[in-house]
């Protein structure tokens, strides 16, 4: 029978199935490794030990599928088999100590959730942090769960909730801009360059890129970290606001030269284009500042953000 195949995973983005593989699912809607997954699935009885479907599984929605002769198993994308602790954004804000009001808007600042018809949805980037989109029948508000693992560990969490506590602010230090960004930011000294909205940034060029953004009256983060599994730090990040932008921004300006910073570059550039479906990219470089309210106009409205209507 087709159902006692050895199945194995791979990657299916086709928009209009119902069920994913096990990868997607994983990757893109638990936030958790495959592996992780895959043991899990065997574990509770989903999967046998050779990764064949169970009746359990079947019962589970689990359905076998086959693409370019390759058999694989896939699962409706609510399917959620892992057992974790998934806390509700009232129990979140109970272990923060703060208004669940307040976490949403942390949460959406973060590019984690947005703004539903009624209540919060989950976004691509939530879904990588292993968020759950769940729905209240009686109203049919929207509303996300978070494992408790991700809230108390997660690295781009724990940034956006250290805006709640001054003691987690560092002191200000000076330091000359360095090659590389991405060691942490809860751990990274300031610059020695102040803006106009007090942020503290690396060169003169970029304090005039953030006195651009601070003048366009844009909402703007200084050397965020870009909330994905590689160790990423943007020079600057734009949420998404207003009914034309779907995708948070992240600029990135490339000030130097010297073959470490652009080997670096490379890989970043990489990156980006890597998770190019959920997050978008805006390159600047030292010619831009010379006509910068032209060129970083034309490209954020290329990310849906019109400056004159700001």
């Amino acid at each position: 029978m087709f159902s006692k195949c050895f199945y194995i995973d791979i990657k299916l983005n086709h928009p209009f199935l119902r069920k994913v593989s096990t990868s997607k699912l994983a990757k893109e809607f638990l936030g958790v490794s495959t592996d992780e997954l895959w043991k899990a699935l065997i574990d509770q009885g989903f999967l046998s030990e050779s990764r064949e479907l169970t009746d359990k599984g079947i019962k589970a929605g689990g359905e076998p599928k086959s693409f370019n002769n390759v058999n694989y198993v896939a699962w409706p994308s609510s399917f959620d088999p892992l057992n974790r602790n998934l806390l509700g954004i009232k129990e979140v804000g109970s272990k923060l100590k703060v208004s669940p009001q307040r976490i949403n808007k942390l949460l959406n600042t973060g590019g984690f959730i947005e703004k539903a018809t009624k209540g919060w949805s989950i976004t691509k980037l939530g879904r990588r942090m292993g968020g759950v989109e769940k729905t209240y029948t009686p109203t049919g508000a929207k509303y996300v769960l978070w494992p408790e693992k991700t809230i108390d560990n997660n690295r781009h969490f724990k940034q956006i909730f250290k805006t709640l506590s001054n003691s987690d602010i560092e002191p200000e230090k000076t330091e000359e801009e360095s090659p590389s960004k991405e060691k942490s930011t809860l751990n990274m000294p300031k610059g020695k360059y102040k803006t106009n909205d007090g942020h503290y940034v690396r060169s003169r060029a970029e304090v005039i890129i953030d006195n651009w953004l601070f003048e366009n009256k844009l909402p703007h983060a200084y050397e965020r970290s870009v909330p994905i599994e590689e160790q990423v730090v943007c020079d600057w990040y734009i949420p998404s606001f207003g009914a034309n932008t779907t995708k948070s921004v992240y600029i990135e300006f490339w000030g130097m030269e010297t073959d470490m910073y652009l080997e670096r570059k490379k890989e970043k550039q990489a990156i980006y284009r890597k998770y190019s479906e959920e997050l978008y990219l805006i390159e600047l470089e030292d010619k831009d500042l010379n006509d910068l309210d032209r060129v970083l106009s034309s490209k954020l409205t290329g990310a849906g953000i019109n400056v004159a209507h700001t």
